[in-house]
């Protein structure tokens, strides 16, 4: 009976969907800050209409230019901090492809080598450079899974965890037995008895 490895560190497929969440609430953001801005660009089109019509304009010539200047800052102020929120975003959308690129990387230092780890014969461990033949069964002495152990090396997900000589084995034993077959009168079977 083999027991079953508890969960521990993060989770490479979650920190995937989180990544993926957050640019779309970043991206959620970009778009409420281009609606915001195409209101104040609005705004700014109104505000020189109304300030050039008569009689508002032979008003405005009563006051300073300092005062005439400070109601227009308002609004200048405005777009400005859009700007800013957008530019935010953006150096955001920057920092989560930045995460994605250490996906790929180790965040545990590798005692042998990762591209001379897979042999025809052997799979080295990376945690403590013992030999095996199935690595996944070595994992659970260290209470982690595969996904762990692929995560913690920046190993792709596809990464084989047994050498091709095992590989080739079972291949072999599933084509003999032809456990397809065996699988479809089995279900076969049952569905005479029902």
């Amino acid at each position: 009976m083999t027991r079953k490895t508890q969960k521990r560190g993060s989770h490479r497929p979650t920190e995937r969907r989180l990544r993926t969440r957050l640019r779309a609430v970043i991206e959620k953001q970009r778009e409420y800050i281009g609606e915001l801005s195409e209101l104040m660009r609005q705004e700014q089109s109104l505000i020189a209409e109304l300030d050039h019509t008569p009689p508002r304009a032979d008003e405005l010539q009563n006051f300073d230019t300092a005062a005439r200047r400070k109601a227009h800052d308002t609004l200048t102020q405005y777009i400005v901090k859009l700007t800013q929120l957008r530019d935010y975003t953006k150096d955001f959308l920057t920092v989560i492809d930045e995460l994605d690129d250490l996906d790929s990387r180790p965040r545990l230092l590798p005692v042998r080598d990762v591209d001379t780890a897979t042999t025809s014969d052997h799979i080295t461990s990376l945690l403590d450079g013992s030999q095996f033949q199935i690595l996944t069964r070595s994992l659970v002495g260290y209470e982690i899974t595969a996904d762990d152990y692929r995560r913690l090396f920046g190993l792709p997900d596809e990464y084989l965890l047994w050498t091709k000589k095992v590989q080739d084995t079972r291949r072999g034993v599933v084509l003999k037995h032809r456990v397809w077959d065996k699988r479809r009168v089995s279900k076969g079977h049952d569905d005479d008895e029902g």
